[in-house]
């Protein structure tokens, strides 16, 4: 039996046939014994399956799953990613950075003034001849790091820190 023949069928059972396909139907039924009979184990189950009947949740189990979803859907407190006082702090290290390196005179002629800080001057030489190749590059890439990062963590606030205090 093909699947078009089983849909026919079951058409027919449920009284959704129209014209044409009940008298195809008809004539298959003529035509074929085991059609016939498969006809009636789909009459025989089609009756079962209306006499079941549905089974349904106790209204207590129903409440306390009504009671408990406002929980599950509760958005989270969410603060800054990138917190002000880091910024602060980066910022305050690079000031104390350079006024150490001003104080101890590195960088200035490539020597420290200070004995046994002479691999501190080669590294602070070394950063020197990159800084005068591409300075204009590396400020420029730093300065638009540190904007992306600001940009990024305010539109992290407002995606997230609705309910925040901190944002």
């Amino acid at each position: 039996m093909s699947v078009q023949e089983e849909t026919l069928l079951w058409k027919y059972i449920d009284g959704d046939c129209t014209p044409d396909e009940l008298h195809q139907v008809e004539a298959l039924l003529a035509d074929n014994v085991y059609l016939e009979q498969k006809l009636r184990i789909m009459k025989n189950l089609h009756r079962h399956l209306q006499e079941i009947e549905l089974e349904q949740p106790s209204l207590r189990f129903t409440r306390n799953v009504m009671e408990n979803l406002p929980a599950l859907y509760q958005q989270g407190r969410f603060d800054a990613l990138i917190r002000p006082q880091y910024i602060y702090l980066l910022i305050g290290l690079l000031v104390v950075g350079g006024l150490l390196s001003t104080w101890l005179g590195l960088g200035q002629n490539g020597t420290s003034t200070l004995p046994g800080l002479d691999l501190a001057s080669r590294v602070v030489s070394s950063w020197e001849i990159i800084f005068e190749r591409h300075g204009m590059q590396l400020w420029s890439i730093m300065i638009l790091g540190i904007a992306l990062l600001l940009l990024f963590d305010r539109w992290l606030g407002r995606q997230f820190g609705k309910n925040s205090p901190n944002v």
